[in-house]
């Protein structure tokens, strides 16, 4: 299914293209795990898996539906305003029990921090007193998700990058094609006025503006070009990324 929040990406990657470069590359990235706590929907505090992720929740939330469904087959339910919870679901990975597991889910700015957390009862919570072994295991799955979710956004922007570049050489060609044909037009009327035809200050004034209808589009093929290289030179950063992301 094509991704709902493409076209925020798009926009993303031509502001950060033309005018700052790739802001999205691992020097930011939040390529790392920290033991932390987090709250439940009524608010009891637990231990947790803490992930900070370079996007916004909306974009955090999808990918994590979409790990829960591509890892799992199961559906996440919205539990509170800022949690995502698989109920009762069976994780062998995790626990022969039954539990909730949530992601719990904290805006900061055009970053987003995802929690996991994982009960097994109404009251029972994965710690490090009293199930130890099972919360380093929800660990790990917190660490695939980290890289799915990376691997997600950048494989997104990469199809995106490679479809403007496309886009981009499509013009030029078109252009070029333009180009070819003006100069051609531009000979035969050149010709007419050598022999003397009487439509001579017509065709003239079509030259002149042939010409500058060239000289417009070749400076709009210079500037395309430009971006292409601009492209080409972010998807060699994207493709670092991704390979750093495989490395975690």
């Amino acid at each position: 299914m094509k991704s709902k929040v493409l076209p925020a990406v798009q926009k993303w990657l031509l502001a950060s293209i033309f005018v700052s470069g790739l802001s999205g590359t691992l020097a930011a990235q939040g390529l790392s795990l920290t033991e932390d706590k987090t709250k439940t929907e009524d608010g009891t505090e637990i231990e947790a898996w803490t992930a900070s992720l370079d996007q916004k929740e909306d974009y955090v939330r999808e990918t994590f539906d979409k790990f829960i469904k591509q890892e799992y087959g199961l559906k996440t339910d919205k539990r509170a305003k800022n949690i995502l919870i698989v109920d009762k679901a069976k994780i062998v990975e995790i626990s022969s029990l039954r539990g909730d597991l949530r992601g719990v889910f904290s805006p900061r700015g055009t970053s987003t921090l995802v929690s996991f957390a994982f009960s097994p009862g109404y009251d029972i919570h994965l710690s490090k007193e009293a199930y130890p072994d099972e919360l380093v295991r929800l660990g790990k799955i917190a660490k695939r998700y980290v890289k799915y979710h990376y691997n997600y956004y950048y494989k997104d922007l990469l199809a995106n990058t490679e479809k403007q570049i496309r886009d981009k050489q499509d013009d030029i060609n078109k252009n070029t094609s333009r180009i070819s044909k003006a100069k051609s037009d531009i000979a035969d009327n050149q010709t007419k006025i050598d022999a003397g035809d009487k439509q001579t200050p017509k065709l003239t004034d079509r030259n002149r503006k042939s010409n500058e209808s060239i000289t417009s589009m070749e400076t709009e093929n210079t500037n395309l070009q430009t971006e292409i290289t601009q492209l080409k030179e972010s998807i060699t950063q994207i493709q670092a990324s991704l390979k750093k992301v495989s490395e975690f």
